[in-house]
């Protein structure tokens, strides 16, 4: 009797087991047709409608770009769309002229190049337009041209134009002959964008279970990717470094606005630039990303890093002084201040960065030493690449940290002698500001197409550089300097505390040397001063109408600081 009841559990629990297999089963079953009916719907709708008509044609796909706004919506910046391209069969066509008239109507067509194609009387097949828009392929299509055909056609579009150009990057075929992404986010991501044909007869399971894997182990995953670039605000900045360009007569104007705190770059960009979606048609000079890829002696702005080290190192505080005969002597070589005027025995550090005298900063370095100051400079990174997610990204300059003689630490002081990137610029002013050295980054999620997205705590990655007594010492030297100093203190905002420096920077002639003829102006802040939102670089290279950056990019930048506090919403830090 024991032994039935036992053989009856065993049967009930196989059968439990095998009912909750079946219910497994079917589930799974579900989501293999979601993936084929709704996720990977356009790419067997076009296999289905005969995409591979023409002669080496392929289904082409690829992953998403998109721009991300204040509440998280997504703004497609890189897609891929959808239409036809119109071939001919010239063995079908009895009369080229009323064919080509008749598709003239509706699309641009090459007279010449048409009739040459036309008259293939041997050639079943020769395309005579491509990307044509789905609304005017279906007006063609109603006209019933003997010889005319309509083959599905899929191509990278870029929606936003010449928005962020630099760093969206294009989609290009190169001298091997592969079609990849060229420039920007379509080369640095083009693994994770790119999609292979072959792939789609690969089991489902197995395909998803690959990318999990990759996923868990910070691999390349294939999908869209979400940047941190927000739309609004990247036309804000684009709008405004136009303006200032056009009204300097400058040969560019550049700028990046990034979260203090971790590093995520809500705008970059510089002017002139092009439309993605015709750059065959620009000059390929526009297509690098000079923030990324190019170095600059980036002059004055670099004081308050000089400042930051001396005040961290506790050889000067607020209320330092030392005596400003307006030069000073070092290796033989007269350093001046920028109007060669000396401010006297009691020159405060407050007033060094007020004034942006270079009399002051080497004053600091001297104090710190040769190796202690360079030894701040290494922590900063500037002897490596940020890594920021961009190709390309050039080296610092910055040999001159190495020499023996003390002049070069004099000049480094002040920003000159050495060459560093924007991004790498910002990133070491961004530590003046927080304290912390942050890992700029654009990209902040990949989404996968088997529903799982990827992302990666930036926060957790930041490195300490400057005390805390450090950064609020000079937040306060700069916030003074707003407050009472630039543009006799007009352009400071009750409620807020910014922080500013501004730089006016010889050029390099790419020799020994610098320009006669041009000037770099910089100009870097950040907001609320003493627990900073935002960081903001701009660059005016060879302005023609003002000398001083102060000149020219205070108010350009005051305006980015009023639009970022509106939009926002960024509370006061005072009243």
């Amino acid at each position: 009797m024991k032994k039935n009841i036992s053989q009856r559990k065993v049967l009930k629990t196989r059968i439990a087991l095998i009912f909750l297999g079946f219910i497994i089963l079917t589930l799974l079953e579900f989501v293999r047709l979601y993936f084929l009916q709704v996720a990977n719907y356009e790419r067997f709708t076009a296999m289905a409608q005969g995409q591979y008509v023409s002669r080496n044609s392929h289904f082409f796909d690829r992953g998403n770009i998109f721009f991300k706004d204040r509440n998280g919506g997504l703004f497609s910046v890189a897609a891929v769309a959808s239409g036809y391209k119109i071939a001919i069969n010239p063995k079908k066509i009895e009369n080229p002229d009323t064919v080509f008239n008749k598709l003239s109507k509706y699309i641009n067509l090459n007279e010449k190049t048409f009739f040459k194609k036309a008259t293939k009387k041997d050639d079943p097949y020769e395309e005579v337009a491509f990307k044509v828009e789905k609304e005017v392929a279906e007006k063609i299509a109603e006209e019933k041209i003997s010889g005319v055909i309509l083959v599905p056609q899929r191509w990278r579009v870029y929606p936003a134009k010449n928005m962020a150009a630099q760093t969206i990057g294009f989609l290009a075929y190169g001298e091997d002959g592969k079609l990849s992404g060229r420039y920007g986010l379509e080369k640095y991501y083009n693994d994770t964008l790119s999609r292979d044909d072959k792939k789609l007869k690969v089991n489902f399971f197995a395909a998803m279970f690959k990318q999990v894997q990759e996923w868990l182990s910070e691999k390349e995953v294939k999908g869209d990717i979400v940047t941190s670039i927000d739309p609004t605000v990247q036309k804000f900045l684009t709008d405004t470094l136009s303006s200032v360009k056009n009204d300097e007569g400058a040969e560019f104007a550049a700028g990046i606005i990034m979260k203090s705190q971790t590093g995520e770059i809500v705008a970059l960009g510089s002017v002139p630039d092009f439309d993605l979606n015709n750059f065959q048609k620009e000059n390929p000079a526009l297509f690098k990303n000079l923030l990324v890829e190019n170095v600059y002696e980036m002059g004055s702005i670099i004081k308050p890093v000089t400042i930051a080290a001396g005040v961290d190192a506790g050889v000067i505080n607020k209320n330092s002084t030392y005596n400003d005969k307006g030069y000073v002597v070092v290796d033989g070589h007269k350093i001046y201040n920028y109007d060669k005027k000396g401010r006297g025995k009691n020159t405060t550090m407050s007033e060094v960065l007020a004034h942006s005298l270079n009399t002051g900063v080497v004053f600091v370095m001297q104090k710190l030493g040769k190796e202690r100051f360079r030894d701040y400079f290494l922590k900063l990174d500037l002897a490596q690449e940020t890594g920021i997610d961009l190709p390309y990204e050039a080296s610092n300059l910055i040999e001159n940290l190495y020499s023996p003689r003390n002049i070069e630490y004099a000049t480094a002081s002040f920003g000159q002698g050495i060459a560093l990137t924007p991004i790498s610029a910002i990133r070491a002013l961004n530590a003046v500001a927080t304290g912390y050295l942050v890992q700029p980054h654009v990209v902040v999620e990949i989404q996968t197409n088997t529903g799982l997205a990827y992302k990666k705590d930036y926060f957790d990655m930041r490195t300490k550089v400057f005390s805390d007594k450090a950064t609020k010492t000079v937040a306060s030297m700069l916030v003074e300097a707003v407050d009472k100093t630039l543009k006799g203190g007009k352009l400071s905002i009750k409620e807020y505390s910014i922080a500013v420096k501004t730089g006016t920077a010889q050029v390099s002639d790419g020799k020994s040397g610098y320009l006669e003829d041009g000037v770099l102006h910089t100009f870097v802040g950040y907001f609320p001063a003493y627990d900073p939102e935002y960081t903001i670089l701009l660059m005016l290279m060879k302005p023609q109408e003002h000398k001083y950056s102060s000149q020219t990019l205070s108010v350009p930048f005051f305006d980015i600081v009023k639009f970022l506090i509106n939009y926002y919403d960024i509370k006061p830090d005072r009243i």
